[in-house]
């Protein structure tokens, strides 16, 4: 029987090729460049389920259920997944309309949302031990409270909770004003304060992965201005990005160690860019907007090394798209960089980019598809280190060929 025989070189490129096919082997889901729609569906009939966030190990989804045939709609904090299929999680005590889940620690154990309840509208947290509970006891009638982020491991939230509401008779104009906090099972609820005296207060809107930075934006004589909390130094104020005589600067996630931000801040009436701030390099803007005019474009989320950030631009009431940021490229459509990837996204719209999950890989947001339809989605874009793997492999496979 007659045996091909390899050379010397074309040895040596196959087993580069063997090794590189091992290493991608023993990785999971190296390879897989993916989007995956998202359309669960609750059993009983009448409802319609929308999906706000997911775990950060992309296990569990979080959002409601609404029931449309009521003249007054009903919606139901829910978790999903494709084991479990979905668990309603109820309602405060009191509640009578609307519940929704949009955070949870890294599993899914823990939950956080926002409920209607006999006093108003507040906060909530779920575990399966506990149910749903609200973070403060004993408040009175017209009470709002919101918790905006959970750590990981789930033992620190943060949000804001109303703590003065005005009501302007004469400009029929009511101002809720609020307040930061940062809540965990052995302190309750603390406050951060505010930089302000009136108007507008202040709301956490992120925590570092230890719990012990909290990020978000609070009323300041400049305006509206980012600031980072630490129970060392207090609330120091990050400023904003060049604006027309006024600072708006509102971050909207931290990365896993506090060293970098991510948020949106305005430069004027109409333009309202995102941005990163770092320890070393304050803030800087991810683009340039110059010259432009109804562009809005915002930061939702930063990797836990700080590497990636993704979000979204607009223009005008067009539709929103989703971007993905990194220093070597940076801002870049999300749609094209899997299509580059060879992910098939004919006919769709990739409209926002939410969050980065743990894997700094898994980007989940919400999409546009063919006919129309709104859908989560999750996407998953391979490791540069990944992609260069491959395509050794690949070259090795077609110098072989030659």
């Amino acid at each position: 029987m007659n045996r091909a025989r390899l050379s010397a070189p074309a040895m040596s490129l196959a087993v580069t090729m063997a090794a590189t096919l091992a290493i991608l082997a023993g990785t999971p889901d190296a390879l897989a460049a993916s989007f995956t729609p998202y359309r669960p569906v609750d059993p009983e009939l009448g409802h319609v389920v929308t999906l706000w966030g997911v775990s950060g190990d992309g296990r569990t989804f979080l959002g409601e259920s609404r029931r449309l045939a009521d003249i007054a709609p009903y919606s139901e904090a829910i978790l999903w997944d494709e084991t479990n299929g979905l668990r309603r999680l109820g309602l405060l005590p009191g509640g009578r309309f609307e519940s929704v889940a949009y955070g949870s620690s890294f599993d899914g154990s823990r939950v956080i949302g926002r409920s209607s309840s006999a006093a108003g509208f507040e906060a909530f947290v779920w575990d399966a031990t506990g149910g749903i509970r609200t973070l403060e006891d004993s408040i009175g009638p017209d009470y709002e409270s919101n918790v905006r982020s959970v750590t990981p491991d789930g033992s620190t939230l943060v949000g804001g909770r109303l703590v003065e509401r005005i009501v302007d008779d004469d400009q029929e104009l009511d101002l809720t004003i609020y307040e930061a906090f940062r809540w965990t099972e052995s302190e309750g609820l603390v406050s951060l304060g505010s930089a302000g005296s009136s108007h507008y207060g202040s709301m956490a809107t992120d925590v570092s992965n230890d719990g012990s930075t909290i990020v978000g934006w609070t009323e300041s004589p400049l305006g509206i201005e980012a600031f980072a909390w630490t129970a060392e130094g207090g609330m120091q104020l990050l400023g904003g990005l060049e604006g027309d005589g006024f600072v708006d600067s509102r971050p909207t996630a931290v990365s896993a160690d506090g060293s970098s931000i991510v948020g949106s801040s305005v430069l004027s009436f109409d333009v309202a860019v995102p941005f990163i701030h770092t320890r070393e390099g304050g803030m800087r803007r991810l683009f340039d907007a110059e010259g432009g005019s109804n562009v809005h474009g915002s930061a939702n989320d930063i990797s836990a090394d700080g590497s990636i950030v993704v979000g979204e631009t607009r223009i005008g009431l067009g539709a929103g798209e989703a971007f993905v940021w990194d220093t070597d490229h940076g801002v870049r459509s999300l749609k094209s960089v899997l299509e580059s990837l060879g992910v098939d996204l004919a006919g769709w719209q990739l409209n926002t980019a939410s969050s980065i999950l743990a894997d700094g890989r898994t980007i989940f947001g919400y999409a546009t598809d063919p006919m129309g339809r709104g859908v989560p989605y999750l996407a998953v874009i391979p490791e540069p280190a990944t992609v260069l793997l491959l395509g050794i492999g690949l070259a090795a496979i077609a110098i072989g060929r030659r």
